[in-house]
């Protein structure tokens, strides 16, 4: 049986003795490689490829937390984190961990209760992420603004008013593969809410709005929605859209506990779900997880549609799989053919 390939990212070498020690005692894991820091790992990622990073959250040079932000948006591979403290858990969750594990529990070897522990994180996060076998990485287009040719009514006479985006884990290079060819002159609003840590937002839409024809902006709190505008969600809060008068206006709020991801793709999805009803279109792409699936019920209780992205181009298929499980998926797309999906529902009716 193959055995799943791990790396050990801790600075101390006892640590890292036991942590690769509790590792290979899962017959479905061996330790590939040890980092000693944070900015270690990511060379030792690039380089090595494992397809499960166990990580310590506090190390000098570059600490877990931060190269965790950084292997999420920049090379995304499924995390365990372990540490200390309670906020090293809070913090661990909100940048994209799978699982978090206290140290105390993973490195104490005289209690087989508690090396389980870690070797059930991690079986769960190679279940969870559908790396059952590991998945070819994926060649995705180049986010050049190659625009597809579109027409459209004289009379706007669109099936849809919003076109809604979700995605987590892999989620910017999907955006980049899929907003670059859709028209400046696409007849409605784009909301686009991927999971991320706060400050991370307003430089993904700069980004792709310098490679887009429709304008991309970060989304403001009181701003009317208009057409041909993609607004990205700003981490770390919620954005729900609500009527007032004649307009539909975003509202951007703060985050209660009980929701796991800010922003959330079930919280925007709930907001404009009974707003626009069957000319909603939700586009729910890859990440891991499961957000979107209420979002995506409430859809469809309004007779609105969604899309979901295929396995064949997910960099993790967990928001996807489970949409398309629960029986919400209206399509299920690859990346490469999502722009001409999503464009479909804007031909004449």
């Amino acid at each position: 049986m193959e055995k799943y390939r791990v790396l050990v990212v801790d600075d101390s070498a006892v640590y890292r003795k036991k942590l690769t020690s509790v590792v290979e005692a899962c017959p479905s894991f061996t330790v590939v490689g040890i980092a000693r820091n944070g900015a270690d790992a990511l060379e030792k990622i690039e380089r090595m490829q494992p397809q499960l990073i166990v990580m310590d959250a506090d190390m000098p040079v570059m600490d877990g937390l931060a190269a965790l932000r950084r292997v999420m948006s920049e090379n995304p591979k499924p995390v365990v984190v372990v540490g200390t403290a309670e906020l090293h858990e809070q913090l661990s969750r909100q940048y994209g961990a799978v699982h978090f594990v206290r140290k105390a529990d993973v490195t104490d070897q005289e209690t087989e209760t508690a090396v389980q522990k870690l070797h059930q994180a991690m079986l769960r996060a190679v279940h969870e992420l559908s790396l059952l076998p590991p998945q070819p990485e994926i060649a995705l287009p180049r986010p050049e603004p190659v625009e597809r040719e579109y027409s459209f009514p004289a009379v706007s006479k669109t099936r849809i008013d919003l076109l809604l985006i979700g995605c987590s884990t892999g989620g910017p290079s999907a955006l980049k593969a899929i907003l670059p060819h859709l028209p400046g002159s696409l007849p409605v609003p784009v909301l686009v809410i991927q999971h991320m840590p706060p400050g991370f937002t307003k430089p993904l839409a700069d980004r792709l709005n310098n490679s887009c024809a429709l304008h991309i902006k970060e989304a403001e709190h009181g701003e009317q929605l208009q057409k041909g505008v993609v607004y990205v969600a700003p981490a770390g809060y919620q954005t729900i859209i609500k009527q007032q008068g004649e307009e539909r206006v975003l509202h951007i709020l703060p985050s209660g506990e009980e929701h796991l991801y800010k922003p959330s793709v079930d919280v925007a999805l709930q907001s404009a779900a009974p707003l626009y009803r069957n000319r909603l279109l939700a586009v729910i792409l890859t990440g891991m997880g499961t957000d979107g699936t209420k979002g995506c019920q409430d859809v469809k209780s309004h007779a609105g549609h969604v899309i979901a992205e295929a396995q064949s181009s997910c960099v993790v298929f967990g928001m996807p799989k489970s949409v398309i499980q629960a029986g919400y998926a209206d399509e299920v797309a690859d990346l490469k053919d999502m722009p001409d999906a999503i464009m479909k529902y804007f031909s004449q009716v």
